[in-house]
């Protein structure tokens, strides 16, 4: 007989039978199990090794990793926030990361994940403190609206900062896969100010879920399921309705209602618990809900085309077809997986995947055609700076006198000129057929490494050995 799927003692989504994994004050550690991690010619070349496969208390290795949050947002275009957890577009939320300070009350299992929305928190000791009110107006919240009303499917990504999975995730950012938004709701926190929670869940319940812990059963079928919705209950003041989601009891959860956060009784509760139906509960599947993108990027199915290398998503990073790193193009011909650059020793010995395009040279005719549209003269009579022009059969010469600092002195070339033999136009050519080791460097002096949108020489001095651009300054971009 089919095991019943609505006792909330059971492992939600299958596996072994376990108490559901709820903040209750201080009263559970949360210590996290050790685990080991692993981590041409005119089509692409493709180096395609054999890696060893790696042990973990999970049931599956998660179908895209990346070791920096760089290499993150530049491959995976339904997250491309380098900062804050949700990234959205046209207020709408596409892809929300979990990772560290989320807040108490976050809970994972293998299908539900809750955790706070984003937004006026400070954080204090080690511990997230709501230092603002958060409303109907706030952006995150607005944006995880349009997706649940829109059916957008979000994807959702981990962090090993996240200690609500209880253990050691084996990569530093880890792909989790396509969720629907079930609800949002606003809660009174500790210091009287109303935070937000989100809760998501699972699209595909029939499919086991790679950070179920190891060893645990798959999930039933749904046919053999009882998916049982969270009781809801209408507000008599705003008319609204609100989800039991609480063990103190029902109240209303609509921010702008006055018996907002107050119990049947009149009371605000203390020392929250998630009630046991409520993350039990499951919503029936909707095949309305889906993603507007492609959880794993294949942007290597399209690099073998003649103009792939100079396109502008070529630009992007690409999923290892290996071990399904994350991999930024820091590099002119192509993308490295186990990346010097990366002075990430502990890779190089499991992957050694790299991909290599031709690059094609592009004719002085072109660029030349395409910059004159670009090159119009300009004046601005009202400038603060007024240029002063001179010709020579050679060039022509703008300057720019800045008082008290000094003069900007542009050579425009003739056509004379850069027809020249060793001149301009066959330079031009040159460079383009030896290998200048040009490489995208990272920016430092930030908080989040991000890595410039140019490519510079690797031979730029002593810095260049450390895996730093000799220049001065560097902007982010």
């Amino acid at each position: 007989m089919p095991r019943r799927r609505n006792d909330p003692e059971n492992t939600q989504g299958g596996g072994e039978a376990k108490e559901p994994r709820i903040n209750r004050g201080e009263q559970h550690s949360k210590t996290a199990s050790p685990s080991s991690s692993y981590h041409g010619d005119d089509s692409p070349q493709v180096i395609q090794p054999t890696i060893s496969t790696w042990e973990e208390d999970f049931k599956d290795q998660p179908p895209v990793w990346a070791k920096d949050r760089t290499d993150l947002c530049n491959t995976i275009n339904w997250f491309r926030s380098y900062q804050g957890s949700s990234y959205t577009i046209n207020k709408t939320c596409y892809g929300f990361l979990l990772d560290g300070h989320g807040g108490p009350r976050d809970y994972i299992d293998d299908e539900i994940v809750i955790t706070r929305v984003g937004g006026g928190c400070v954080v204090e000791n080690g511990s997230v403190i709501q230092d603002k009110d958060l409303s109907e107006a706030t952006s995150a919240v607005i944006s995880l609206r349009a997706s649940k009303d829109s059916r957008l499917a979000v994807g959702l990504i981990i962090g090993d900062k996240n200690d609500a999975i209880w253990r050691k995730l084996p990569h530093k950012y880890n792909v989790m896969g396509w969720f629907r938004v079930v609800n949002v709701w606003f809660e009174k926190t500790d210091n009287g100010k109303f935070g937000a929670r989100v809760r998501f869940q699972k699209l595909g319940l029939e499919n086991p879920s790679w950070w179920a812990k190891k060893g645990s059963e798959d999930p039933l079928s749904l046919s053999q399921r009882m998916l049982i919705g969270a009781q809801s209950e209408i507000c008599r003041t705003c008319g609204k309705s609100s989800m039991l989601t609480y063990e103190q009891g029902w109240m209303c959860l609509q921010r702008n209602c006055e018996a907002c956060w107050k119990l049947k009784n009149g009371t605000s509760p203390t020392n929250l618990i998630y009630d046991t139906t409520f993350l039990s509960s499951r919503e029936p599947p909707d095949d309305n809900i889906q993603p507007h993108f492609s959880l794993i990027p294949d942007l290597l199915t399209d690099m073998a085309n003649p103009d792939a290398p100079t396109r502008r998503d070529a630009w992007r990073g690409v999923v290892c077809p290996v071990c399904k790193k994350c991999i930024s193009r820091k590099h002119w011909n192509g993308w490295i997986c186990s990346d010097p650059l990366d002075n990430n020793t502990g890779h190089q010995a499991t992957c050694q995947w790299q991909m290599t395009m031709d690059m094609s040279a592009i004719s002085i005719q072109s660029v030349l055609e395409i910059g004159a549209t670009k090159r119009r003269s300009r004046t601005d009579r009202e400038a603060l700076i007024q240029p002063s022009i001179q010709t020579t059969s050679s060039y022509k010469i703008v300057t720019y006198a800045i008082d008290d600092v000094g003069r900007i002195v542009h050579f425009s070339a003739r056509d004379s000129t850069l027809q020249k033999p060793n001149g301009p136009n066959e330079l031009f050519e040159r460079l383009q057929e030896v290998d200048l080791g040009m490489c995208r460097f990272p920016i430092v002096g930030l908080a989040i490494i991000r890595i410039t949108k140019h490519r510079l020489g690797s031979k730029g001095g002593p810095t260049a050995l450390r895996g730093e651009p000799a220049y001065k300054h560097k902007y982010s971009i």
